[in-house]
């Protein structure tokens, strides 16, 4: 395969900086692990008897309701309406 023809892997740690990069004619692929990642070990690390990932907001606030449990998301790097907690590890509201 020559230079001209590999395959590049380019890494965005930000959407906020996804305009730095030209991405036509590209695979977009979309991972959120880290601070999903660290937010889970720091609530477990601060006592949580376990985490339950979920898909939306909605099943979130259900089961916080359901198992009276503290709940966690963002939308738009905001605090979701209905939740008590964002997904920042640092996050103490």
């Amino acid at each position: 395969m020559s230079e001209i023809n590999k395959p590049r892997l380019e890494v965005c740690l930000s959407p906020a900086l996804l305009h730095l990069f030209d991405v036509k004619n590209s695979i977009v692929v979309i991972i959120d692990v880290l601070r999903a990642t660290s937010t889970i070990c720091t609530a477990l690390h601060n006592g949580a008897a376990k985490v339950i990932p979920v898909a939306t907001v909605e099943e979130c606030v259900s089961i916080g309701r359901q198992l009276n449990a503290i709940t966690a998301g963002e939308r738009d790097g905001k605090i979701a309406e209905g939740l008590l907690h964002g997904n920042s590890p640092l996050n103490t509201r």
